[in-house]
Formats: structure tokens, sequence, C-alpha cells
């Protein structure tokens, strides 16, 4: 099967539709293509994201990024949030590093609590 069989078989089983000029319409590949009917049936919204993340490759920037977010949510009805896997890394080690900070802070406040007990202890020792 070659690529216009291909497209052809996907359009004819309505996982995509061609748009093209009526006075150009032939079987060649030219044309805009959108996703059919039976993609968004048997694809959730997060499938249909990566696939479009895949085929813009390098070139699906934070622009193409919104459009691409906007246009699921426009056809899904529904309101979603995508992140990508820089932003998740630079999250998941923002979260690391607070979860941990704040791991830091409770131990500090446990030792200066236990140091406020010893020296209570000490100075009710001192006054007896």
């Amino acid at each position: 099967m070659n690529l216009t069989e291909f497209i052809n078989e996907l359009i004819r089983k309505d996982y995509i539709i061609r748009s093209t000029p009526r006075s150009k319409q032939t079987e060649t590949t030219n044309g805009s293509f959108s996703l059919g009917v039976r993609t968004f049936m048997e694809l959730d919204p997060k499938s249909i994201f990566e696939i479009i993340k895949d085929i813009y490759g390098d070139n699906f920037d934070l622009d193409t990024k919104r459009k691409t977010v906007v246009t699921i949510e426009r056809t899904y009805g529904e309101s979603i949030q995508f992140q990508d896997e820089a932003e998740e890394d630079g999250q998941e080690e923002d979260g690391q590093e607070e979860a941990e900070g704040q791991e830091e802070g409770q131990e500090g406040q446990e030792e200066g609590q236990e140091g406020q007990e010893e020296g209570q202890a000490e100075t009710q020792e001192g006054s007896r």
C-alpha cells in the first residue's frame, strides 16, 4: 500500500477528512486534512494531543501547543491541560525541592523544640 492508498483508506474509514477546493479534487494527497469523527470516537484527548505533537516534531512550539489544546477542548467540549515533558520535569524537581525544604524546616523546628525543652529542664533544675 502506498501513501495515497493509505490516506484514502483513512478517509474512507472516517479517521481523517480531506478538504480541497472542488476544482482541485484528485487522487493526490494535496489539500488540507482534519481529523474525522471516528478518530474522536476512538481516541481520548491526550492521545490526540500526543499524535499532533509527534506530527509537528521539533516545530511543536508553545503557540502550536496552545492552538492544539484550544482545538481539542472545543472538539471534546471539556477543559483540559497538557504539560510537555520539560514542564513536568521542572515541576517534579520544584515539588521535590519544596518537599525537601519542608522536611528540613520541620526537622529544624523539632530540634528547636527539643532545645527549648532541655533549656527549660535545666532552668528548673538550677532554680531548685
